[in-house]
């Protein structure tokens, strides 16, 4: 029998309650699925979990509020009203859509809520071995970090970060991005930005959303197939994606996760030696999340960067409950899926306007449309362009450049091939020497990269607002144009 229920009841407040720990285990973490019972179970339940955040519903946004692009009035006034979570005024959402949200948000909390405590549930403890498969055999060097942003998610009702930190939900698809793929949909769209009374969050969601299931949809599925022996759909972490899952990935964007005291957290891509367009595949999904993981720190993986990327954490959590919940770890077995299990389960777009960009201001057809890069199929492409010279017939220069807002700096990605050498210099000498006169240089990173038809490949960080700057040292060092990295800092 299940005792675990989501359906929107008029709970008391929210209780304050302890993290779960672990009970006595002992798991192999280079083989986690050992330890997996030899006889699958014929019922299964949930876990406990903390009383509904909003018992009595979201409340609707303030009259004042333009939810696109918040003034500061409006910001002052969700401060004022001591909430953090609203609808937009005209959100466009229907009754049972609110209830599926609702429902969402009840999950992501109690994910986060119920992971946690993981750091302290020692070696050999599921909790353990689930970070050490999603966010990296190296995950004890950042486990303050993971279990402090599930944490301040789990308490953002309470929590003292939540007091300038504000979303608004909406189901209105004002910037047509909700059918902007060939395969697979958009189940969501959100941007960040830092006004002047606190950090405001916008988020869309697309019809695509409310066909996930929800936690007690899953378990009726997952509780079908063990009762008739079959522990496929429970040891694959692939079937066991929920709307609370996809949430706690919105919500560990916020600056409700992170507090001001983290690195902001992103959706961080997988450097693949086959690249097959400028970036790197976005660590979404099981796969790329463990793989991202595995990867040690110098191949740009590992817990470092697992504790920066979204859905490192949403699956994270997920994998704690649902083990506890099935008594099977849900990892990603050494066999493809259906297609539809990893293809089909909806992506969730994201971009980080900072303080530099008012919304009003933005272009967000471009800054979706590269942060959509990622993953793949699309179909529109990023305003970037490859340009060619007639100078030579066999050696024209081309590049592509793109650069985004990460935490406290700008991030540019540049590939490049036939630049003068007499400007680019030995391995991009003269690349870096024009990008330094941008402003003070980090995380400097060249390699020579042949895929794709690139012969190098350059990476750093930048102080906010230096994109036009970028632009302009890729022309000085010997490309044709700016190409991405042109216009205001982002």
């Amino acid at each position: 029998m299940r005792n675990f229920g989501l359906a929107l009841l008029p709970l008391c407040g929210l209780i304050v309650a302890t993290p779960i720990t672990d009970p006595p285990q002992s798991v192999d973490v280079n083989n986690p699925s050992a330890s997996d019972p030899k006889t699958p179970p014929k019922q299964i339940s949930f876990p406990k979990r903390p009383d509904n955040p909003f018992p009595n519903g979201i409340p609707t946004q303030p009259d004042k509020c333009d939810g696109e692009f918040p003034s500061d009035d409006c910001l002052h006034a969700m401060g004022s009203s001591g909430g953090y979570l609203y609808y937009e005024k005209d959100s466009g959402c229907s009754n049972n859509q609110k209830n599926v949200l609702e429902t969402a948000l009840w999950e992501a909390t109690t994910l986060a809520f119920y992971s946690s405590n993981f750091p302290n549930n020692g070696e050999g403890s599921r909790g353990s071995a689930s970070a050490h498969f999603y966010m990296g055999p190296d995950y004890l060097s950042q486990k303050d970090r993971i279990a402090g942003n599930l944490q301040r998610v789990s308490d953002f009702k309470s929590g003292k970060t939540s007091e300038k930190a504000y979303i608004t939900m909406s189901c209105k698809d004002t910037k047509n991005l909700c059918k902007k793929r060939d395969q697979g949909t958009v189940g969501g769209y959100a941007w960040t930005y830092n006004g002047w009374f606190g950090y405001y969050h916008y988020i869309t969601f697309c019809p695509s959303f409310f066909s996930i299931d929800n936690m007690d949809q899953k378990i009726t599925e997952i509780e079908s197939a063990l009762s008739s022996g079959n522990t496929e759909k429970a040891s694959d972490m692939r079937y066991l994606r929920t709307t609370g899952q996809y949430f706690l990935h919105e919500m560990m964007h916020t600056r409700i996760a992170d507090g001001g005291k983290e690195p902001h957290i992103n959706d961080e891509g997988v450097v693949e030696p086959g690249r097959t367009y400028p970036g790197n595949p976005a660590a979404y999904g099981p796969n790329l999340v463990h793989k991202l993981a595995q990867r040690p720190i110098n191949q740009h993986g590992g817990a470092t960067r697992a504790s920066t990327n979204a859905d490192s954490y949403a699956i994270l959590a997920n994998c704690a409950w649902w083990w506890d919940t099935t008594g099977y770890f849900p990892g990603v077995p050494g066999k493809p899926g259906p297609s539809s299990i990893e293809d089909d389960f909806p992506i969730s777009l994201w971009i980080d306007l900072g303080n530099t960009t008012s919304p009003s201001k933005a272009d967000f057809a471009n800054l979706f449309s590269v942060d959509a890069e990622g993953f793949g199929n699309l179909t529109t492409t990023t305003s970037t362009t490859q340009t060619t010279t007639a100078s030579t017939a066999t050696a024209t220069a081309d590049d592509s450049c793109k650069e985004s807002y990460k935490f406290f700096w700008d991030h540019f990605e540049i590939y490049g091939k036939n630049f003068d050498p007499s400007k680019f210099g030995k391995d991009g000498s003269g690349l870096k020497k024009q990008i330094e006169g941008c402003g003070a240089l980090t995380g400097w990173h060249f390699d020579t990269d042949t895929s794709s038809g690139w012969q190098w490949h350059a990476t750093g960080n930048l102080p906010v607002g230096t994109k036009d700057c970028v632009g302009r040292a890729v022309v000085s060092a010997g490309g044709e144009g700016p190409d991405g990295c042109k216009g205001s800092g982002l």
